[in-house]
Order: structure tokens, then C-alpha cells, then sequence
């Protein structure tokens, strides 16, 4: 397993346009490989998961959204977190690097389509509060 490959996920997470070229290349040298699948511990994540419903309370257009079953993996040599989970039922993926406080974000839209969401995050003092910056977000099928 090339660890090394995320540096370029993360270096096309910063810069892609269209944001299936960073998600396609998880797929295709992480997401679906059974032996990164295997490393990392699981992690657990309120930023992360205070994100996702921000992401879903946008995409539904209301504030009671669920987030179910959220399971993430940190590789924390590579300060990347990784993992899926469920919104109102529908199949949520994503990957987050903490070094850049970037990640991306997809959910199953039904059928073929999918909704990616690119999102940086930035502490505050708090802790509790998240606030999401006006963003661009691509559906693909």
C-alpha cells in the first residue's frame, strides 16, 4: 500500500475545479482497496460530524437532520481522516486532511447521482458552533 498516493489526493482535493477528480482518486488507489481499509484507528470527530449536518441541513433545507452510524478511520501519520456514514438515510462518504483543515464530502443523491460538497474548516474557541462559508458543490452521475 503507497501511502505517499495521498499526497496527490490531497494536492487534488486543494486545487481540482471539479471536484469527481479528487473523490475518483480516492476510489481508485484507496476507497475500494481492502488493505487501507485496514489501516488506521477509529477516530471519532465533532467537527466532522457538526459539518456533515451543517452539509445536510443545506442540502434538505431544514435544521432536523440525522446523522447515523458515522464511522471514521484517522491514519495519523498522514493527518487524514477518513469514512461514511448516513443522513436521513442516504449513504454519506468522505476524507478529510487535518494538516490543510480540507476536506470533501459525497452523498448518495439517488440513482447514479451524487452530490460532492469541497469544505475547509477552521476552529474557534468554542468548539460548538459551525459556521459554512459559501461554497461550490458539483453533482455528478
Amino acid at each position: 500500500m503507497d501511502l505517499k498516493k495521498l499526497s496527490v489526493l490531497k494536492e487534488k482535493l486543494m486545487t481540482a475545479e471539479d471536484f469527481k477528480e479528487p473523490w475518483d482518486y480516492f476510489f481508485d488507489h484507496f476507497g475500494e482497496n481492502p488493505a487501507f481499509l485496514k489501516l488506521g484507528k477509529k477516530a471519532k470527530n465533532s467537527m466532522l460530524k457538526a459539518v456533515i449536518t451543517s452539509i445536510g441541513q443545506k442540502v434538505f433545507q431544514r435544521e432536523d437532520i440525522t446523522v447515523n452510524h458515522l464511522l471514521l478511520t484517522e491514519i495519523n501519520a498522514h493527518k487524514f481522516l477518513h469514512g461514511a456514514g448516513f443522513i436521513q438515510g442516504r449513504v454519506v462518504t468522505l476524507f478529510f486532511f487535518k494538516d490543510i483543515d480540507m476536506g470533501l464530502f459525497a452523498m448518495a443523491m439517488g440513482g447514479a447521482e451524487i452530490s460532492l460538497a469541497r469544505f475547509t474548516s477552521l476552529e474557534i474557541e468554542n468548539g460548538k458552533d459551525v459556521f459554512l462559508a459559501p461554497s461550490t458543490s458539483k453533482a455528478i452521475n
